[in-house]
């Protein structure tokens, strides 16, 4: 895992600390530092279809991936906000969390021509939409966080952003998650297939310690698909 920002806000100020692979936040080989940590995890794929280019890309390596929990200390609530991202597949996570509710906040990548876009989600109600936002800042706000641990796993699924020429006017993203992904066509042409997101990692990390409770969720996505 890269490079990951952990934001902390309070009232309206907040502080950066950022966090490497020997920082506050561990890998997923690393053991949790207690038995109340949570694990999240997640895919990004993000679409340029036509979006200030002529051409259509397909993106998943390098994406900033913004998360936003809510987690209790000290008898008060706190919105944190942390930092990932993904790998050649477009895949992240973010281990060794504290307990709370937590959502998928935005994304950062560089499109066509070399243009940084930053998206991102109000996260006001269940319908709030990711829209392109000017500049780089995230601020970590929103009060829909529906996402708790099952078996001490946050799974925030494959999530699939396409911008295009509408993009350009009106800032809307198009965002769809999907508990796996079976033949899907993404706007090059190319088909792919990916399966429930806790495979991925059980797969690339054969000896993490969170292993045990991906596969108790493995088991509960693959019966409801």
């Amino acid at each position: 895992m890269r490079r990951i920002v952990v934001i902390v806000l309070s009232s309206v100020f907040f502080s950066i600390i950022a966090a490497g692979c020997g920082g506050n936040l561990k890998t997923l080989n690393e053991p949790p530092a207690s038995k109340n940590t949570i694990l999240i995890i997640g895919q990004v794929i993000l679409q340029n279809y036509f979006y200030n280019t002529d051409q259509t890309e397909v993106i998943k390596d390098g994406i900033q991936v913004a998360v936003i929990g809510k987690i209790e200390k000290n008898g008060k609530n706190k919105i944190v906000g942390y930092w990932a991202t993904t790998d050649k597949n477009g895949y992240f996570y973010l281990a060794d969390l504290p307990p709370g509710q937590y959502n998928l906040k935005g994304i950062k990548s560089v499109v066509a021509r070399g243009t940084l876009i930053t998206i991102i989600n109000p996260l006001k109600y269940t319908g709030s939409i990711f829209q392109i936002q000017p500049g780089e800042i995230v601020i970590f706000d929103g009060t829909y966080l529906p996402y708790k641990a099952q078996n001490r796993v946050i799974d925030l699924l494959h999530n699939v952003f396409t911008i295009d020429k509408t993009s350009e006017n009106t800032g809307n993203v198009n965002h769809r998650t999907y508990l796996s992904l079976k033949n899907a066509k993404l706007v090059t042409g190319e088909m792919i297939t990916e399966p429930p997101v806790p495979k991925y990692f059980l797969s690339k990390y054969p000896a993490n310690p969170w292993k045990p409770y991906l596969e108790k969720v493995l088991i509960n996505e693959e019966k409801s698909e």
